[in-house]
């Protein structure tokens, strides 16, 4: 089954976070998100898994690469 995306709204809740830390993280940090329209869109699971990259260096099953 799909994992639910979730809203931008949504994201700032749950990790306690302002908008403007969202876009920077997205353009300075390679963050999971995902523009569908003019909106950007989360996976709760990928967001959980860059938080555990940027924290430790690394995960069992990266979803993300490192930009050189």
């Amino acid at each position: 089954m799909d994992e639910k995306l979730l809203s931008k709204r949504e994201l700032c809740k749950k990790l306690n976070i302002s908008e403007t830390t969202i876009y920077r993280w997205i353009k300075e940090h390679d963050f999971p998100a995902h523009k569908i329209g003019f909106r950007w869109k989360f996976r709760a699971s990928e967001v959980e898994k860059w938080s555990k990259w940027r924290l430790t260096g690394s995960v069992q099953e990266p979803v993300l690469r490192r930009l050189p």
